[in-house]
């Protein structure tokens, strides 16, 4: 396991920055933190018109 502060995921809009996913307060362990990020950037990505499905069998 490795130690870790937490994990930011921003998206630029042009506009502005739209904050997907922010960990800073929420002292998760490693694996389940990193788990969380990649989740908020699949589902922003298919929300923004990114593929629905991925090769990832437990999608």
């Amino acid at each position: 396991m490795q130690d870790h502060h937490s994990w930011q995921a921003s998206l630029d809009t042009g506009a502005d920055c739209d904050d997907l996913y922010d960990s800073h307060d929420q002292g998760l362990p490693y694996e389940e933190d990193t788990a969380a990020l990649v989740a908020a950037i699949r589902a922003c990505t298919r929300e923004h018109g990114g593929p629905g499905r991925t090769s990832d069998p437990d999608d």
